[in-house]
């Protein structure tokens, strides 16, 4: 335009004389005009570029179709857009653009390689591949083969956004990046979650140690009222201070009071009892390693010794514990108990283990008659740290007892801390003799051994467990570190009892997203969710791990059915109809369940089901 400009005021006016030279004709300034136009095209590219007749054709219909296209582009013309406003109207709206879409082009020579292909690839190709592999790692997991009915998909769909949503409401308390005792009080007082947990049929309990087993709250709020309940005001070599203890009347050691007096005398009986509480717990004690968490553990359990030891008190406390499960969806329970357990009466009588035997089998009795599937198992244990080079009389005590009550003893175990304790080869003549002498009974002596409950990758007793033919392991923490060994365990269908919250408070792993619990269920490893010690650690029952491996995992519902399902399947029935039963009001429980949170949190779902055809 500038060069057009000023070819026309050279028409009109001579310079160099400043006179003025004659008005061009319309024909002259058109001919003057084309000829500044050629001579500008011809010194562009395009200038010397011989066109053949066809060429001229198609160069008038592009001329043509550019106009065109201006047109139908109207206020979405691309060149005055922004590319990202125009994009899409070139796409859909352009009649030019399809044909220079398919013109050969030759070479693009600027290009960064690390964005020159459309990101769609990414999105929709390079995406898929990798939600294939997902998809073929989520097959290999507990949930991959678990086909869920419509309601069930649509509270997978459910639980699976709360789960999301839950995260970012606790935000700073997120519970898996906590210790239990910082997230407890929140996952009570925020989580939208966990009461959907709490109420989900969860089967059984395999690894619960009988005097954790139920809240200490009952020990401080009903024992402690008790006339007969004594607490020790100071601290010696063999008793803790706050330890309790149930007397007929005033021992001669004047350091025993009654806590009913203590708390009479106590300015606040509510601060008093929190206090006691806290004693019979691991909650707010400074620990400087690993082992000395262990030695806190073992002084709270000493404690409460005196008082679920006395037979009466152990039996109140017994049924509150099953009371607290049977509230929490576990209808069936493994107690772990002392081949040397003793109890006392206020009478001053005494009772080894045939007490809690005979005891079961009243507990079972009045327990179904509301609940007529529940069932209650006991394996037998041997402390692996007590100073005993020989466990011989305790597995022949339960080899025979585990004959003579078939339906209620299951097994034996060898507990304690594995890194101070025996190691379970240490005791392999034992158990070889065993082996010997269980040929001559009906049942052979069944094993549910602690392993890899260790802060030592070379834990041993995961070998030992495995060629000593376990049925079961308790926690199995080390295992994912030996891959051998995981596939020996899923060939063999060796159950592993996992304790989340235990292994975190007992200083195994800080952050539960750390816990190898994730690679053993992506493994389809036989796994199932115990509590372990519950009350050591200030709560009851088990949907408190529960939450922790959905919170910190995102279990779908596919995986939680499964779990609840391996609880049942590798429980230690007494033969198929006990287990039948089982498995059949688990399901009814669990379809009840389904429905409840399907129509309770519609809310949260992002499914929508068709109605059926009729």
């Amino acid at each position: 335009m500038i060069l057009l400009t000023i070819a026309c005021i050279c028409l009109i006016i001579n310079k160099s004389t400043a006179t003025t030279t004659p008005i061009p004709t319309y024909a002259e300034y058109i001919s003057y005009r084309d000829s500044l136009l050629q001579t500008e095209y011809k010194q562009s590219l395009a200038g010397n570029e011989q066109l053949s007749k066809q060429e001229m054709v198609v160069s008038d219909i592009l001329s043509n179709m550019v106009v065109q296209d201006a047109g139908i582009m109207g206020d979405h013309y691309a060149p005055s857009l922004s590319f990202f406003d125009a994009h899409p109207w070139i796409d859909n709206t352009s009649i030019v653009f399809p044909i220079l879409k398919k013109m050969p082009k030759g070479a693009v020579l600027h290009l960064h390689s690390d964005s020159a292909g459309s990101y769609d690839f990414l999105v929709y190709n390079v995406s898929y591949r990798v939600d294939s592999l997902l998809q073929t790692e989520y097959k290999q997991s507990l949930a991959g083969n678990e086909q869920l009915s419509k309601q069930e998909m649509v509270v997978s769909d459910i639980l699976s956004n709360m789960v999301v949503q839950d995260a970012g409401i606790m935000g700073d308390h997120y519970a898996p990046s906590l210790s239990f005792f910082d997230a407890h009080p929140w996952i009570d007082n925020t989580s939208i979650v966990f009461p959907i947990l709490k109420k989900m049929p969860k089967g059984a309990v395999l690894h619960l140690h009988s005097d954790s087993a139920g809240s200490y709250d009952f020990l401080v709020y009903n024992v402690s009222y008790r006339d007969y309940c004594y607490m020790y005001t100071t601290e010696t070599a063999t008793i803790p201070y706050g330890a309790i203890h149930m007397f007929a009347s005033q021992p001669d050691d004047m350091n025993w009071v009654k806590t009913t007096e203590l708390r009479a005398a106590s300015s606040n009986s509510s601060e008093f009892d929190a206090n006691m509480l806290l004693r019979f717990t691991i909650q707010g004690l400074n620990f400087v390693d690993y082992f000395s968490v262990w030695d806190g553990f073992e002084a709270a359990f000493s404690r409460i010794f005196g008082a679920t030891t006395c037979a009466e008190v152990w039996k109140d406390y017994i049924d509150n514990a099953v009371n607290e499960m049977l509230e929490d969806g576990v209808t069936h329970i493994e107690f772990r108990i002392a081949t040397a357990s003793y109890w006392y009466d206020l009478e001053g009588n005494s009772y080894d283990i045939n007490f809690a035997i005979n005891y079961a089998y009243e507990l079972i009795n009045k327990t179904r008659k509301n609940y007529p599937t529940f069932s209650l198992k006991y394996i037998l244990f041997v402390i692996r740290s007590d100073n005993s080079s020989s466990i011989l009389p305790e597995l022949k005590q339960t080899l025979q007892l585990q004959n003579q009550y078939p339906d209620l003893i299951v097994g034996f175990d060898l507990v304690g801390a594995e890194d101070e304790g025996h190691s379970l080869v240490y005791f392999w003549d034992d158990f070889h003799q065993i082996a010997q002498l269980g040929q001559n009974y009906t049942t052979p002596l069944r094993y549910y051994f602690h392993a890899g409950e260790s802060i030592m990758v070379n834990d041993t007793n995961l070998f030992d467990a495995f060629l000593l033919g376990a049925y079961r392991i308790g926690h199995g923490f080390q295992l994912s570190k030996h891959p051998m060994l995981m596939d020996l365990y899923k060939e063999t269908q060796i159950g592993i009892e996992v304790c989340p919250i235990s292994n975190q408070l007992l200083g195994n792993v800080h952050d539960m997203r750390d816990h190898p619990f994730f690679i053993m269920f992506n493994l389809g490893m036989p796994i199932t969710i115990s509590p372990d010690d519950p009350a050591i650690y200030g709560y009851s029952g088990v949907s408190y791990d529960w939450y922790e491996i959905v919170s910190a995992f995102s279990i779908d519902v596919a995986g939680l059915k499964q779990l609840a399902m391996n609880s049942l399947q590798y429980s230690s029935f007494f033969g198929e109809g006990e287990r039948e039963a089982a498995v059949a009001q688990w399901e009814q429980d669990w379809n009840v369940w389904i429905d409840w949170v399907a129509t309770t949190y519609s809310n949260h779902s992002s499914v929508v089901l068709k109605p059926n055809k009729k």
